[in-house]
């Protein structure tokens, strides 16, 4: 039975319509929309979300599985989400520890060489995918 995943892609700005088209290619896009957002410390990347329902296929290189905190662009793995409450909750994880969501607004927290990471990010646009086409600010690309 597919289930619905949230993933999130690192793109290198130079390579983002290449990437966006084997996602397109790749994935069944619930909702056809793909989220596109700046990353404030890399400048040279981007970052695409989008949904889509899956098997547990393989996922295309540099694309996580993620979650998202509604309404403040926070998205997160698992990993990260426990480190986090390790760093306040003296190295203890406990899933009912009330987390200060406000402090990781527009911020995707990662695990990287075993490291949290906050990486910093401003929404830019919506890619609307109908079919074979696809949708960038109002222009059909």
């Amino acid at each position: 039975m597919k289930k619905k995943r949230l993933l999130l892609s690192f793109v290198p700005k130079n390579n983002d319509l290449i990437i966006l088209q084997k996602i397109l290619t790749t994935y069944e896009i619930i909702g056809n929309k793909i989220y596109v957002f700046e990353s404030l410390e890399n400048t040279n990347e981007i970052i695409y979300t989008y949904n889509i329902f899956s098997d547990n296929e393989p996922l295309n290189k540099n694309t996580i599985s993620v979650h998202r905190k509604k309404g403040l662009n926070i998205f997160y793995t698992i990993n990260a989400l426990n480190e986090i409450v390790k760093s306040f909750n003296n190295g203890e994880i406990d899933e009912n520890f009330p987390i200060e969501w406000d402090e990781f607004n527009n911020n995707v927290l990662i695990i990287r060489s075993g490291n949290l990471e906050k990486i910093p990010i401003k929404f830019m646009t919506v890619i609307n995918n109908q079919k074979k086409d696809f949708e960038i600010d109002g222009n059909l690309m």
